[in-house]
C-alpha cells in the first residue's frame, strides 16, 4: 500500500502542479458519481422492499416499524461512530473549508453512506443530495491529504468534491460547480475554479451512465413548455413572495425542532431518530399509498396531473415530515426537500392562476417553484436557477427562475439573514465571520517579504548521525532536506527520535527517514493565508518554494511577528 501510494506521489510531482489538480479532480468526482450511485440504488432497494413488506402485512405495523428500527440503526451509527455525519452534512462541509477544525474522513464517509441509505431508505421524506456532498467531500479530503501537502489544495479539493456530489445527485455539474463558488468557498482562483469543473462534470457524467435520476423525476418526459406573458408576471412575483416568507419561516421552524430535541426531548440521537421514524411509518399510514412513493408524487406534480388538493396535502405533509425527521438528527438532507416543498407551493400557485388568466400550466409553475423555495432556504439564487434549468433543460423557465429566485432570496433575507446552513451552524456554537481589516492587510503581505533566507538544510548523502550533530548546534527543530537542488523533504526532532527508538543505524542517509512531501508555501502566497495553514496543519515551520526551488523557511514567530506589524499600524 506505502509503495503504491509513494509511486503516485512520484507520479504527481512530476507533473505541473495545474495537471495535479485536474487528476485528482477527475479521481474525485468519478469515486463521488459512484458514491451518488451506491446511495441512490441502497435506498431504491431498500424502499422497495419497505413497501413490498406493506403489501404482505398490516401497513399500520409494517410502516411504522420498520421506520423506527431503521432509525435506531442510523442514529446508533451516527451517535457511536461518526457524530458529523448527522443532518445534512453541507454546514460541515462549509466549515471544514472555512479552516474550522471539524473531521471529515473515511469514517464519516461510510457512516453518512449507510447511515443515509437506512434512515432514507426506512422512509424519512429527507434528501439524498445533502449526503451525497458530504461524501464527496469526505472522500476529497481523504484522498487529498494521501496525494498533495498543501492545506490550500486540500480545500480547494475538498470543495471540488463537496460540488461533485451535488453534480451527481442533480446530474447538474454547472450547478454543482456555481455551488461551491456562491456557497462553500466563495473562491474564484483560476486553480479552485478549473478543479471544480472538471470534478462536476466527471461526477455528472458517471452518474448519468449509471442512471442516476435528479430527485427520481423524468424530466425528459415533460413537455418543453413555459411562459412569461405579461399576465404571468404578476403570479410569479407572488411565487417569489410566498417562497420568502414560507423558506425563511421553514429555517426558523427547523432550529426551533432541532431545539426541542436537543434541550427539551433530551433523548439520546438513536432514539431521536427511532422515534422521528415511527412518526414518520404512522403518519404514511394515515395518507393515500401514492403519497409514500415521493418521486410518483412529484412526477403528478411536474406533469400537472395532481389536483390542487394533492398538492396542499403534500405540502403540509412533507413539512411536517421533515421537521420531525431532520430535527432529530437523521443522515439526510435538505436540497431534495427543499426543492419538492417548492413543486408543490409552485402547483398551488399555478392551480390558482389558471383559471383566473389561462396562462401557464401548473407544472410549470411546480418547476420555478422548486427554484424560488429552495432559494429562499439556502440563498444560492444563481445555483437555484441553474439547477431546475439543467434538471429540466427547459430554456422557457429561465426568466420565470430568475424573476422568482430574486425575489424569494430577497424576501427571505429580509425576515431572516442567512442561510439555513449559516443558522445550523450558528445553532452549533459555529460562525464564520467576513475578514477583519487586519486579515485584509494581512492578505496584502506576502510570503517571500517575512521569509529567512540565511537556511540550513540537508543534502541526500546527509547521514543520521550529522543531522544530529546539527540538530545540538542549532535551535530550529525542522530542516529541509534537499537533493538535486530540489526541495525532497523535511527531518524533524521527531523523526530522529523515532529513528532511534527503531536502532537506525548513525551511517543512515537522512532521506531513509525523513517525511517526504512536506507542507510548503510559495514565495508570493500571502500571511492571511499562512495563519490559516498553521492553524491546519499544526507545524512551527515551512519550506518556502518557488515551484520546487527551496528559497528559505517561514517560522510561526515570523508570522506573530508580521501580525504584530500590522497590528501597531495607526489607521
Amino acid at each position: 500500500m506505502r509503495t503504491g501510494l509513494q509511486f503516485i506521489r512520484a507520479t504527481l510531482r512530476a507533473l505541473r502542479p495545474r495537471n495535479v489538480a485536474l487528476v485528482e479532480a477527475c479521481v474525485i468526482g468519478l469515486v463521488a458519481g459512484f458514491s451518488a450511485y451506491l446511495l441512490k440504488e441502497g435506498v431504491h432497494l431498500l424502499t422497495a422492499w419497505r413497501w413490498q413488506q406493506a403489501a404482505l402485512y398490516p401497513p399500520y405495523l409494517v410502516l411504522p416499524s420498520i421506520g423506527c428500527i431503521g432509525g435506531l440503526i442510523a442514529g446508533w451509527l451516527v451517535e457511536r461512530v461518526a457524530p458529523e455525519a448527522s443532518g445534512s452534512g453541507i454546514p460541515q462541509v462549509k466549515a471544514l473549508l472555512a479552516r474550522i477544525a471539524i473531521k471529515l474522513d473515511l469514517r464519516v464517509a461510510v457512516v453518512k453512506l449507510v447511515g443515509g441509505i437506512i434512515a432514507l431508505g426506512s422512509g424519512m421524506p429527507l434528501g439524498r443530495e445533502g449526503p451525497t456532498v458530504q461524501v464527496g467531500a469526505s472522500l476529497a479530503s481523504v484522498l487529498s491529504r494521501r496525494v498533495t501537502g498543501s492545506p490550500e489544495r486540500r480545500r480547494q479539493l475538498t470543495a471540488a468534491g463537496a460540488g461533485a456530489g451535488l453534480s451527481a445527485a442533480f446530474n447538474a455539474p454547472i450547478a454543482g460547480f456555481l455551488f461551491v463558488l456562491e456557497e462553500l468557498m466563495q473562491d474564484l482562483s483560476a486553480l479552485t475554479v478549473g478543479t471544480a469543473i472538471v470534478s462536476c462534470f466527471v461526477a455528472a457524467v458517471v452518474s448519468r451512465l449509471l442512471g442516476v435520476h435528479s430527485l427520481d423525476i423524468r424530466f425528459g418526459d415533460l413537455p418543453k413548455t413555459g411562459s412569461f406573458s405579461l399576465v404571468d408576471i404578476p403570479f410569479y412575483v407572488v411565487l417569489g413572495v410566498l417562497s420568502g416568507v414560507l423558506g425563511a419561516l421553514f429555517n426558523k421552524l427547523l432550529i426551533a425542532t432541532m431545539h426541542f430535541n436537543i434541550h427539551v426531548l433530551k433523548l439520546p440521537l438513536r432514539w431521536r431518530v427511532a422515534l422521528a421514524g415511527l412518526i414518520t411509518g404512522l403518519v404514511a399510514t394515515l395518507l393515500p399509498s401514492f403519497f409514500g412513493e415521493n418521486s410518483a408524487l412529484r412526477q403528478m406534480i411536474v406533469t400537472s396531473e395532481a389536483t390542487w388538493q394533492i398538492a396542499a396535502i403534500a405540502f403540509c405533509a412533507q413539512i411536517f415530515l421533515i421537521l420531525i425527521d431532520y430535527g432529530s438528527g437523521a443522515p439526510g438532507g435538505l436540497f431534495g426537500p427543499a426543492v419538492a416543498l417548492g413543486a408543490s407551493l409552485g402547483y398551488l400557485v399555478g392551480c390558482w392562476e389558471h383559471p383566473l388568466v389561462g396562462g401557464g400550466l401548473p407544472g410549470t409553475y411546480a418547476l420555478v417553484g422548486m427554484g424560488t423555495f429552495f432559494s429562499a432556504v439556502c440563498r444560492v439564487p444563481m445555483t437555484a436557477i441553474v439547477i431546475v434549468f439543467e434538471m429540466t433543460h427547459n430554456f422557457n423557465i429561465v426568466l420565470p427562475l430568475m424573476v422568482g429566485c430574486v425575489i424569494s432570496t430577497v424576501v427571505a433575507e429580509s425576515i431572516s439573514s442567512g442561510s439555513v446552513y449559516d443558522l445550523l451552524l450558528k445553532f452549533s456554537g459555529i460562525e464564520i465571520k467576513k475578514d477583519s481589516p487586519a486579515a485584509i492587510a494581512l492578505a496584502e503581505v506576502t510570503v517571500g517579504s517575512i521569509m529567512q533566507r540565511d537556511v540550513v538544510s540537508f543534502s541526500g548523502d546527509t547521514t543520521v548521525a550529522q543531522a544530529v550533530e546539527q540538530f545540538n548546534a542549532c535551535r530550529h527543530r525542522t530542516f529541509p532536506v534537499v537533493v538535486a537542488g530540489r526541495l525532497a523533504g523535511i527531518v524533524t526532532q521527531e523523526d530522529l527520535i523515532a529513528s532511534a527508538g527503531r536502532g537506525v543505524p548513525p551511517g543512515m542517509a537522512i532521506t531513509e527517514i525523513m517525511t517526504a512531501d512536506p507542507a510548503s508555501v510559495r514565495v508570493d502566497d500571502s500571511v492571511a493565508f499562512l495563519v490559516g495553514k498553521l492553524d491546519w496543519d499544526q507545524v512551527g515551520l515551512y519550506p518556502v518554494v518557488d515551484g520546487d526551488q527551496l528559497l528559505g523557511i517561514v517560522t510561526r514567530s515570523d508570522v506573530l511577528h508580521s501580525i504584530s506589524a500590522v497590528l501597531s499600524k495607526p489607521e
